[in-house]
């Protein structure tokens, strides 16, 4: 429901050309499109075949008003063609790029000036707040950390979404708003949510465990045994914040 909302408040009309860069699975093309009717357009640009695959069922089975297509490509490809669209939209794919700045300059070539670039994003450090004990959130977070620079030379892009209006300005855009938006969930939680949040917590916990000492290890063990007494998901007031930031800019008009 939030993240229908997120789309619901994008300055769209329904004519426009959009791209969604990184589209995955069409869970965002599908509300796109909802808000698009012919001759407007939206157009999912991924390099993963399967996230494309996946991508066209959705759009197929989608009651939608509008065009659409697929471009099996990455980022680089947006520089070779004329800029063709009004609003480019790029939904928790900025951090996993090779660096934000330039990644939305390539966006920004893609949109016709005037246009605007609107990036959904997560801060790492934030992304989902949950019930642990202080000392194990600190463990985490600084093992987290840890894993991040060896897995990238630049770590900070996993921290992003705390610096969306500056990076959008380094990209060349003109910043105009940004809103954060907070999912909040209680016990007891839907199966969907349960599977994300558990893939979450056990990606966290094998991405940390060489940077943990024993004891935090064996404490983050019990919390995710879901046989366990302790397992987290399962506690009785157990709660959660999602936090997800959204930053909107324009390509200036006389760019």
């Amino acid at each position: 429901m939030e993240l229908r909302t997120i789309v619901q408040n994008l300055p769209l009309a329904p004519t426009m050309e959009v791209l969604d860069v990184g589209s995955g699975d069409g869970f965002y093309m599908a509300l796109l499109a909802e808000r698009l009717t012919a001759p407007g357009r939206i157009v999912g640009l991924d390099k993963n075949e399967a996230y494309i695959a996946a991508a066209r069922e959705r759009m197929a089975a989608a009651e939608v008003k509008c065009e659409f297509e697929f471009r099996h490509s990455d980022l680089k490809s947006l520089s070779e063609s004329p800029p063709q669209y009004d609003l480019v939209w790029c939904a928790q794919s900025l951090y996993s790029l090779a660096e934000p700045v330039s990644s939305l300059s390539q966006m920004r070539a893609a949109v016709r000036p005037g246009g605007f670039v609107v990036v959904l994003e997560n801060d790492t450090l934030h992304q989902l707040s949950l019930p642990w004990p202080p000392k194990l959130e600190l463990a985490l977070r600084t093992a987290e950390f840890q894993a991040l620079r060896e897995e990238s030379s630049k770590p900070e892009k996993f921290y992003v979404g705390r610096r969306l209006p500056a990076v959008l300005a380094a990209a060349g855009l003109e910043p105009l708003g940004v809103k954060t938006y907070c999912i909040d969930r209680m016990a007891p939680l839907g199966d969907d949510l349960e599977q994300f949040v558990s893939a979450y917590l056990q990606d966290l916990f094998e991405r940390t465990t060489r940077f943990l000492d024993e004891r935090a290890i064996r404490q983050i063990a019990e919390y995710l045994l879901p046989s366990g007494d302790s397992y987290l998901l399962r506690e009785p007031w157990f709660a959660l914040c999602w936090t997800n930031v959204v930053a909107w800019a324009r390509r200036p008009v006389g760019d």
